[in-house]
This record gives structure tokens, C-alpha cells and sequence, in this order.
């Protein structure tokens, strides 16, 4: 079980820490040092009984504080092997002198166990009871300076100001039991690490006193004993300023077990990497891929970002994608895993004989850098190549919020569940009911476009198909599409059929036999890869938008993806376009102080001045297109099939001008991208 102490609107409150990184506040409990004078089992009785009611808010909302202030604290400043190092970089002499054996050094500072009741002339089996838990130490010396000042004779200064770092948690004894050794120590692994860099490492159980034999004295007994202190380690000549307390964090893992078959526990700890201004608080409601890119983006921004999602996890709301090489660049910039994840395509118009109407012009740099013009993949694989990137913590799902409030001060918003979060921003990344949008400019009504797609997949390897293709082929009256995929290091292909629907009405048919009869008028191999496809990965979906908003962004609020400009798949474009906004949200805010209510306000609207000609121009197309390709009346769908056979229309309008708005966000990308490496550079 894991405590903390922590401090939220300018009040200190004691916590259980639960797996999922929320705080149970202990009722009435003004100090964790009251629980543990109280006893392992009230201290346990306590933390279970918090761990049993809903929490509060999460470790990444709070600065954490010290998990206790102890009354005295006792560091056994050496075992052996570090006084046989000390003598050899001081002056040359090896061994350990007779005087340790009879007294070992010891002096009031650095706690690593911590000690729940008073006793004393304990053996060290009895002492091991006392321990009511662990928490990990830093000291800050600077060992360059005490390397000399030892020479005085005096003892250190400057060089040991006993500045400290205490926490995040205190876990309590029982967890760690099962890491102990036939010895009966610690086996934990112990990693220090200074913004990614490791500086030392070794097991806690060759860092404590050896046994006492025959030839050795035993050590005298003391008040309170206590296994040693985090090993020392090579220190830099600069340290940097310590970060704050809710800065670091301290993971628990187990690693594969050793040759020897033990199991051992690593305890990092990570310092805060450099980021550019002032901390600020994010809130980001929505974890599609435009709330997952946002939050990664406001996280490298240096602000505490949370992304609350509704439902029990993130999850994609369909499967079939395709991407633009703009947001695959920003995912690459986000810290996403973009290595083999989709099948690089060339794509295609064509008629339902499979004629080329249209091929989209990609510059030869772009399909080179960019592994072709188009890739082709499936949603689970971005959803969890987006949560890997993510930051442990900042996804909250099961949380509903009904309500947004706002004014110059901050952002509160109120969950079904009666809790409210405080934040200085919040990005409505909530899909095309937006509640963020209703609650900035009320509610519209949705754009039907009276059309229906039916879509799945198949890794079927029978089927020929022109490789590195996406085909996007036309009827009189339906669409029918495929494209090759990677997943998961698998090639296979996606395909989907769209026709005109009234979605007045409700629908009643089996998805894949209406996309079977469907894509018989259609060349190979279409039909086919319907044919292999299993039903279960077949799904279908109405297609319906809203027209474009004149603003996104009010107050300390603004949208991003379908709660800003939700699209039809005609565009190909949705998601990459809510990982665009998600990427440019973040780089706007960055070096922002987003208690400065209007430099908030001008990132805001910054951050959507560029993007709302660019979508609207996409989400307009796109449904125009739907409109020409299922809706002209009947006596004129000859001339319009005549007209995109034998002229370059479509070729002008959907191969050349649309990808050279697409690809003209990558120089958005690299503009952005330099203001940003500029301010982190700066610090400021």
C-alpha cells in the first residue's frame, strides 16, 4: 500500500495512493507521521478503508509533498564497501579501518526505512519488525567541493548542505517482502538517473551491513536500526536546480528474473526534462486521436496535461484508416512509434472497370521520406502507439463530464460523479456531440448526409492485388474502395463500399451481404477481398458532419477534431486532421503562462487562425464529393461519369489541389516545430 502527502489549492492533505495513480484523502488526518505512531494495522485499516470509497484528485493534479516529516532521521552513512572507496579516492589507503567494526558511522539525516515504534538493544531480526515502510532518498551533495573540503579535517560544508528529496510515497513493509533474499535483504535493483542518464546502479542488498563472523565484532546495538541508505554515485561537477516535488517520477517494476532465478524490483527515479515556461494546468476531454496527440503535445510543453475519457479505456470507434504524410509527421514529433506502422499506397480514382480517372500528386521527397504518399492501417494499432507514448497518468478513463464552467480565473469541470477539476485550459477533443462545443456556442444540428460505408479487413495472402495500392473506384451510384494495410508487422487489406442512405430510417440488413452484392460492380479485387473478409470485421456507419464553426475558441476553451470540424471519410483526412490540431494546440501553448488569461487567449486563437481554412476547405470537400458522387439526379450521371473519364476535373481538383493542401501542412509542421525548439532552447 502506498501513501503520500500532497497539496492542492493551498491545502496539505494526507492520501492513499491507489494503482491508478488517484488520491484517497485520509479523513481528519492531518499528518501521516498520526498513522504511523498508530500502528501497522491502523495504518493499513486506514488506507484500505479510503481505497474503498471514490478518489479524489490524480498524483499528476497535486504537488506532491514529502510523505512525512520524521521527528529524527539516522543515516548509517557507511557500509563497507563504500568506506574501502572513500580511503581510496582520499588518500590512496585500502581496507576498512578497525574503529568502523566498533562503532559504524552513523549520523542524523537520510532515512530509507522508516521506523514505526520506539525500542531499543534489538538483533537485527527484531528490528526488521519495527519497519513500517519505505520511501526512497536523494541527498544533494556536491562532491567536488567535498573531496576538498575533507581535506581540512573538519568534516564537509558546503559541499553537504543536507538539502534533501523525500518521497513521492511511503510504501508500506509488506510490499517489499517478497523481494527478500535467502540473506533475508532487499534485493531491489536501485537506478539513479539524472534526465535519462543513468549515474549509478546496484542492488539494495550490497549496500547494507555484512553479518558479523567470528573474525568481525558485532556492531552495537542502537535505538533504531535500519537498512542503508540509496548507494552513492558519481556526481556531475553542475548539478541541476532541484525539480519540484511532484516532478519526478518513481516507478516499481519487475524485471525478468536473473540467472540466479531471483526476482528483483527496480525503483528509478526521473527528473523533469527541461521545458520551455511556466507550468500550467491542461485538461483535455476525449481520447481519440486528436485528445491523445493534444495531450502529448501540451506534455512536451511542460504543463500538467489529464485527458479524461468516458468510457473504461481508450478505444477506437471504428478500423479501417488511412494517413496523410502531415500527421505521420507529427506523430514522429509526439514521441509516437511511426516504424512500420502502415503500408506505404499510391492512390487512385478509378471507375467501377478499374479506368484511372485520377492519381494523386505526391512530390517524389515526400513518398520518399514519408514511405509513399498514403499509408493504409488499421485504428487499434495508432490508439495503442498513441497510449504508449503517453505519459503514466494522464489518462483518466470512467470519467464523464456533464458540465464546463468557465471564467477569466480558470476552467472548472463537473463529472457525473459529483467531483470537480479545476484547470487553467481545456480542449474539447469530444467527437462530433461535442460537449465543449455546445457548452462554447450551443447546439447546431448535425449535417446528414444521407449516405451509409460499409468497411473491413482481411491478411487473407491469397488474393492478388496490385501492391502498395489505395484504389478508390466509382459507379453510377456506389464507391468501392480498397487499400493495402500493415498491422502488427502483417500485410493485408481494408476495403469499403458507400451508397446513399436515408438515415431516417433505420437499417436492418447484414453489413456483408449488402457489401457483397455491392462489390460485384466492381474489378478485382474488390469482391474477392469482401469474399475472405470475416463478418466479424465488417462494420458499418452513417455518414453526417456539422458545417464549419466561424470560431473555435472562447475563453480559456477550445476544440480540436470532430468536436471542431468533424469530416466524412470522403476526405480520407479525419483523424490526421485531429492529430494535426492535437500537435498544433501543444506547440501554441508552449512557454505560455496559462494563468495569464490573455496570453491565453492570444495562443488560442493563434492556434486556430491557420487551422480553420485548412479544415473547412477538407470537410466541405468531402462532403460535396458525396454529394456529386450519390446524389446527382439520375439523367445527369452519365455526362458527369463522361466528364471524369475523358477530362483532367477530378484530376485538378481531387489528384492535384487537394494533396497540395494536405502536403502544405508539413511546412506548418516544420514552422511550428522550430518556434518550439527555439523556445525550449531558451527556457523561456
Amino acid at each position: 500500500m502506498r501513501f503520500a502527502t500532497y497539496e492542492q489549492h493551498g491545502r496539505s492533505r494526507v492520501a492513499t495512493v491507489g494503482d491508478d495513480g488517484v488520491l484517497h484523502p485520509q479523513p481528519g488526518t492531518a499528518s501521516l507521521l498520526d498513522l504511523i505512531q498508530a500502528g501497522p494495522e491502523a495504518l493499513r485499516e486506514a488506507g484500505n478503508a479510503t481505497l474503498r470509497v471514490p478518489g479524489g484528485p490524480h498524483v499528476s493534479q497535486v504537488r506532491l509533498l514529502p510523505p512525512l516529516q520524521p521527528p529524527s532521521i539516522r543515516d548509517f552513512v557507511t557500509f563497507e564497501e563504500h568506506v574501502e572507496g572513500v580511503r581510496r579516492s582520499m588518500d590512496g589507503t585500502t581496507g576498512v579501518p578497525d574503529a568502523w567494526y566498533d562503532a559504524p558511522t552513523s549520523y542524523f539525516t537520510n532515512p530509507y526505512a522508516v521506523i514505526g515504534r520506539e525500542d531499543c538493544d534489538l538483533t537485527p531480526e527484531q528490528a526488521r519488525d519495527h519497519i513500517i515502510g519505505y520511501t526512497i532518498y536523494n541527498d544533494w551533495s556536491a562532491r567536488d567541493l567535498q573531496s576538498r573540503e575533507m581535506q581540512v579535517g573538519l568534516g564537509p560544508c558546503k559541499g553537504k548542505y543536507t538539502v534533501t528529496t523525500l518521497g513521492p510515497y511511503l510504501v508500506t513493509a509488506d510490499e517489499l517482502e517478497p523481494y527478500r533474499d535467502s540473506d533475508g535483504l532487499l534485493r531491489l535493483a536501485l537506478t539513479a538517473e539524472i534526465n535519462g542518464e543513468v549515474v549509478g546502479k546496484d542492488l539494495l542488498s550490497a549496500r547494507t551491513y555484512h553479518r558479523s563472523s567470528p573474525a568481525t565484532p558485532s556492531p552495537s546495538p542502537s535505538r533504531a536500526s535500519a537498512p542503508s541508505r540509496t548507494p552513492s554515485y558519481p556526481v556531475p561537477n553542475r548539478w541541476p536546480s532541484p525539480a519540484p516535488a511532484n516532478a519526478p517520477r518513481n516507478r516499481v517494476t519487475n524485471p525478468p528474473s536473473s540467472s540466479t532465478g531471483s526476482t528483483t524490483t527496480r525503483i528509478e527515479e526521473r527528473a523533469m526534462t527541461k521545458s520551455p515556461g511556466k507550468r500550467g494546468r491542461v485538461a483535455v476531454i476525449g481520447a481519440g486521436p486528436g485528445g491523445l496527440a493534444a495531450a502529448l503535445s501540451v506534455h512536451q510543453a511542460g504543463h500538467d496535461v489529464v485527458l479524461f475519457e468516458r468510457y473504461p479505456q481508450a478505444r477506437p470507434a471504428g478500423t479501417i484508416l488511412n494517413l496523410w504524410p502531415a500527421p505521420i509527421k507529427a506523430l514522429g514529433l509526439l514521441g509516437v512509434n511511426i516504424e512500420d506502422l502502415g503500408a506505404p499506397c499510391k492512390a487512385e480514382f478509378r471507375n467501377a472497370s478499374g479506368r484511372r480517372r485520377v492519381s494523386a500528386a505526391i512530390p517524389e521527397d515526400v513518398v520518399r521520406d514519408y514511405g509513399g504518399g498514403f499509408i493504409g492501417l488499421l485504428r487499434p494499432e495508432l490508439y495503442e502507439r498513441l497510449l504508449d507514448a503517453l505519459p503514466e497518468g494522464v489518462l483518466r478513463v470512467n470519467h464523464t463530464v456533464e458540465r464546463v464552467e468557465q471564467d477569466e480565473s480558470g476552467v472548472r469541470l463537473h463529472f457525473a460523479d459529483g467531483r470537480i477539476h479545476e484547470t487553467d485550459v481545456v480542449i474539447g477533443a469530444d467527437g462530433i456531440d461535442s460537449l465543449v462545443r455546445r457548452t462554447l456556442w450551443g447546439d447546431s444540428p448535425k449535417r446528414e448526409h444521407n449516405l451509409h460505408v460499409i468497411g473491413g479487413y482481411t491478411f487473407d495472402k491469397s488474393i492478388e492485388a496490385e501492391p502498395g495500392m489505395c484504389v478508390l473506384s466509382h459507379s453510377r451510384t456506389v464507391q468501392g474502395s480498397w487499400t493495402a494495410i500493415r498491422d502488427k508487422g502483417r500485410d493485408g487489406h481494408q476495403w469499403w463500399v458507400l451508397e446513399a442512405f436515408d438515415t431516417s430510417q433505420e437499417f436492418t440488413g447484414d453489413p456483408h451481404s449488402i457489401a457483397t452484392t455491392l462489390g460485384q460492380a466492381f474489378a478485382r479485387p474488390l469482391p474477392q477481398l469482401i469474399a475472405a473478409t470475416d463478418p466479424a470485421h465488417v462494420q458499418r456507419w452513417a455518414i453526417r458532419d456539422r458545417k464549419p464553426l466561424g470560431q473555435w475558441s472562447k475563453g480559456r476553451a477550445t476544440l480540436v477534431g470532430d468536436a471542431a470540424h468533424p469530416t466524412s471519410p470522403y476526405a480520407a483526412y479525419g483523424a490526421g486532421m485531429a492529430i494535426e490540431d492535437g500537435y498544433f494546440i501543444g506547440r501554441r501553448l508552449g512557454g505560455i503562462d496559462l494563468t495569464d488569461y490573455q496570453a491565453v487567449r492570444e495562443a488560442l486563437d493563434a492556434f486556430e487562425a491557420p487551422r480553420k481554412p485548412h479544415t473547412a476547405r477538407q470537410s466541405q470537400q468531402a462532403y460535396v464529393l458525396g454529394q456529386v458522387f450519390h446524389h446527382a439526379p439520375r439523367a445527369l450521371r452519365p455526362i458527369r461519369d463522361a466528364i471524369l473519364d475523358h477530362t483532367r476535373l477530378m484530376q485538378k481538383v481531387v489528384g492535384d489541389s487537394t494533396p497540395s493542401s494536405i502536403l502544405t501542412q508539413l511546412g506548418e509542421i516544420d514552422r511550428a516545430e522550430e518556434r518550439f525548439t527555439t523556445l525550449r532552447a531558451s527556457g523561456s
